[in-house]
């Protein structure tokens, strides 16, 4: 039983203590795996005696979602006092990671992840979205400077990009001391407005890198990897159901047990896929030459693959949340396998003078989380067509934000 969802512990009452557990069920877990009697579990309550502060599972999450949106707008709101945007945005990196280190020493309750919040209500009256929505906009202000106030596209595509920097650190931020969290975001900080280009490095021109093989007509295990991907990614793990992933290949439910044991089996796939991609760019992009040149083929890559759709997508992240105990571990340490690989492309660029002289597993951790960023934008905006991913999203990432 976590010490904060202890009955009466630092003064929360019991819902809030609920709450509290609740949170922490929520990320270790996943969306697939939190449950009522989960979270009573923790807090040493039997089910039938949390129905009476909360009668569904539903009510729980979003309750447990709202209180941990309102603490990071909160924060954003706070931050946003500051003068510049600059000092805006640092305050905001260094409170969110002071938050953590909180959590992780235990004297205030877990954040819920955000990757799979629209699978507690996706109605357009959702309580959850529209409070999401506010903490989005506060983040939009932190950036807001004389040249780009209009700006709005320009600051919404940002402020994507600051919250998945800081929402994706849960990934790698055990890899640090909580001393060092101060450090840590000065680290961040320092990519985030500087980039990783060492002066004197251009925009490249060169074209993204050609990613995976179209799959042929007949059905293959590879053409249920694209088409569960692109289900999955769009209505998550329990709305991409084995008839309607049979249907959109036009085959039978036979046809996909010939290939696949259970649903399980093909998200495993379909991470494995998204972990061969990435494998492919860092391994193609040896080519282009310097290490300046290759980060930046490895992401333009990566984020053009997903954008033209022609051979699939990229499974998101947050697909993590359909995972439960084991299997979601292995998982995280495969992303952190990624991460260090893509280190020892910058790392390289360190030595040969084409990166500045960064940490380069953080490096690798933005540079795979613009990625990752890049893959839901349709649900963050609705021109999302118009923007030119490359330019507007990918390069203020690589170069630093221009604020």
């Amino acid at each position: 039983m976590s010490k904060l969802a202890e009955p009466g512990s630092h003064g929360q009452d019991r819902r809030a203590a609920i709450v509290a557990a609740a949170a922490e069920v929520w990320n270790a877990q996943g969306a697939n795996g939190f449950t009522v009697a989960a979270v009573a579990r923790r807090v040493g309550l039997h089910p039938v005696s949390l129905s009476h502060y909360f009668r569904t599972r539903d009510e729980l999450a979003a309750e447990c979602m709202l209180e941990s949106v309102a603490r990071v707008t909160a924060m954003a709101r706070e931050s946003g006092k500051a003068v510049t945007p600059r000092e805006r945005v640092s305050a905001y990196v260094h409170a969110y990671l002071q938050m953590q280190r909180r959590i992780v020493e235990g004297v205030e309750p877990a954040l819920a992840n955000f990757g799979e919040i629209r699978t507690i209500d996706a109605s357009p009256n959702s309580a959850v979205l529209e409070a999401f929505g506010e903490f989005v906009r506060e983040i939009m202000a932190l950036t807001v400077t004389e040249a780009n106030r209009e700006d709005r596209r320009g600051r919404l595509l940002q402020a994507r990009l600051l919250i998945e920097f800081t929402g994706w650190a849960f990934a790698w931020l055990d890899l640090y001391e909580p001393t060092e969290y101060a450090a840590v975001a000065e680290r961040m900080l320092d990519i985030v407005f500087g980039g990783l280009a060492a002066p004197g490095q251009a925009w490249p021109a060169q074209a993204s890198l050609t990613l995976g093989e179209a799959c042929g007509k007949r059905i293959s295990r590879d053409r249920l990897v694209v088409a569960a991907t692109e289900m999955i990614n769009e209505h998550g793990f329990n709305g991409a159901s084995i008839d309607a992933i049979a249907a959109s290949l036009n085959v039978t439910k036979g046809s996909f047990y010939h290939h696949m044991t259970d649903k399980e089996e093909l998200l495993l796939a379909c991470f494995e896929h998204r972990f061969a991609l990435n494998r492919e760019a860092i391994r193609k992009s040896e080519a282009m030459g310097d290490g300046w040149l290759r980060v930046h083929a490895v992401a333009t890559s990566l984020v053009a693959y997903h954008a033209s759709a022609e051979h699939g997508r990229l499974l998101r992240s947050q697909a993590l949340a359909a995972l439960v105990g084991d299997e979601r571990d292995a998982m995280l340490r495969r992303y952190r396998d990624m991460a260090y690989r893509l280190a020892v492309v910058i790392s390289a660029g360190i030595a040969d003078g084409s990166v500045r002289p960064v940490d380069p597993f953080i490096a690798a951790a933005l540079v795979l989380s613009t990625v990752n960023a890049s893959l839901d934008l349709h649900h963050w905006m609705r021109d999302v067509q118009s923007v030119d991913l490359l330019e507007e999203f990918v390069r203020p990432a690589l170069t630093g934000l221009p604020i």
